[in-house]
């Protein structure tokens, strides 16, 4: 008895062990969100502006926009905390988080006196079937619990961003720090808009093709994943304020014998009919909130992207020095390598 229950306690030790590592790395995947997405939203507000620029000063608008938001999130203080620390933190204990739910399954509360109970009988009727070989039939494969992973249209947008967001940074910040001949580390002033420009030049139409493509799926799938990210952060706020408006309100046999009778009687009395109306109810709202957000991402896609046309088109023809050292930036990527 002693030995199934100090067993009983260790499986919910590990439980409550697992739990803990689990929202710990969910706080800081949330925290490291709010980080990176404050970078990103001045990062993307240039283009945004840009469209919305009065004729011929868009680049101006732009280029203005970039080099203050720079100063917020481009600096030895900020960008290694905002951009690459956050970016690193987000991916990190993402992959850890689904790590741990794949790797480390929770004890089942009835294995061990289940396994006591068998074991008994087992041993009474003369079964070879060990403890462990009973434990394997109530615990999921590895398979199949990387099959049960959530796999939501956020987490599915994030394993798509993040090649393109790695290509980006390379492109557009590592490479053109390199200080070798030509490209002798450009300076802020030197990479605006029209070092992007230049991946879509109209000489190459292949490079305009990937540029295009490139810059496409990187704003959709950033601006989706972000808007989904806010979504789930605004749900789970509201469930943890009901949950704590719920944990306050009074218990029914606080109230008196006569609200306990009515509650329950007022319980008993709900019909099965309004309990799938009000679930129908929730599912409607639900698609619809889904559907707004949707329709957020959707706008602010069109905006950034539109933007980011106008600017290539009403860049002006860049200096002969200036493309060199572009070209020589953009020859060391694939796949502008290869084109």
């Amino acid at each position: 008895m002693s030995a199934s229950t100090s067993s009983s306690s260790s499986a919910a030790a590990s439980r409550k062990r697992r739990s803990q590592v689990l929202r710990s790395l969910s706080q800081a995947q949330q925290v490291s969100a709010l980080a990176f997405g404050s970078f990103l939203t001045v990062h993307i507000a240039a283009p945004a502006l840009a469209l919305l620029a009065p004729p011929g000063s868009s680049h101006d608008v732009a280029t203005g926009t970039m080099l203050l938001g720079r100063v917020w999130y481009q600096n030895p203080a900020s960008e290694p905390a905002l951009v690459w620390g956050a970016l690193t933190v987000h991916l990190l204990s993402g992959l850890a988080r689904k790590a741990i739910i794949v790797l480390w399954e929770p004890p089942l509360a009835e294995d061990d006196d289940g396994d006591a109970a068998l074991g008994k009988s087992g041993e009474a009727s003369g079964s070879s079937t060990t403890s462990t070989e009973r434990r394997k039939r109530k615990r999921r494969t590895l398979a199949q619990r990387v099959a049960a992973l959530p796999s939501d249209w956020q987490t599915i947008s994030g394993a798509l961003l993040v090649p393109f967001t790695l290509h980006h940074a390379y492109l557009n910040r590592v490479v053109p720090a390199r200080s070798s001949y030509p490209i002798t580390n450009l300076s802020p002033s030197e990479l605006d808009y029209t070092y992007v420009a230049h991946g879509f030049s109209h000489t190459l139409i292949p490079r305009a093709i990937v540029s295009t493509a490139a810059y496409t799926a990187l704003i959709g799938l950033s601006v989706f994943h972000t808007c989904k990210g806010l979504q789930k952060m605004v749900r789970w706020r509201s469930l943890a304020s009901k949950t704590q408006e719920n944990s306050k309100a009074p218990a029914a046999d606080e109230l008196g014998p006569s609200s306990s009778v009515s509650s329950a009687l007022s319980d008993s009395g709900s019909s099965e009919i309004s309990k799938a109306d009000s679930v129908i109810q929730r599912r409607l709202l639900r698609q619809r909130r889904n559907r707004q957000w949707d329709a957020a991402a959707g706008i602010t896609t069109a905006l950034i992207c539109g933007g980011l046309l106008r600017l290539v088109r009403e860049t002006d023809s860049t200096p002969a020095f200036l493309a060199k050292r572009y070209e020589a930036c953009y020859t060391l990527v694939w796949p502008y390598s290869r084109i």
